[in-house]
């Protein structure tokens, strides 16, 4: 915004009150489908077939929680991001829910974890 940096990437929600106000142009949205909120901005993987990546969160338990318990807890996770008074605040600021059982989580960390491992060694990136 401050005309320093030639490009990003960001969090739709970090920066879409820049978006509305013309401050920032983007040039693509990274997840796999156009945002609900910016429907006229193409994803990278419409220009890029196959691009697909996106920031995420999810809620864990310490290792070795009894697995009624985590049920029990996703259960009443999911009751709350399904609900339409959720879900409606979460599109205002571009947010999206994935409702699912704990795998999924796990799975996706694992599913991930080879890309972004060798993201990381061919930038080169090392702890010193």
């Amino acid at each position: 915004m401050g005309g320093q940096i030639d490009m990003m990437f960001d969090n739709l929600s970090s920066i879409a009150p820049h978006i509305k106000s013309g401050r920032v142009k983007v040039l693509g949205v990274s997840g796999r489908a156009r945002s609900p909120l910016f429907k006229d901005i193409p994803t990278i993987g419409e220009v890029v077939p196959g691009y697909e990546t996106s920031a995420w969160g999810g809620i864990v338990a310490p290792p070795g929680t009894p697995r009624e318990i985590a049920l029990r807890i996703n259960a009443d996770i999911n009751k709350v991001l399904g609900s339409p008074a959720t879900n409606e605040k979460l599109v205002a600021v571009s947010w999206e829910s994935t409702i699912g059982p704990p795998e999924w989580l796990q799975d996706r960390a694992l599913r991930e974890t080879p890309m972004w491992a060798g993201v990381i060694k061919r930038s080169g990136a090392r702890i010193d």
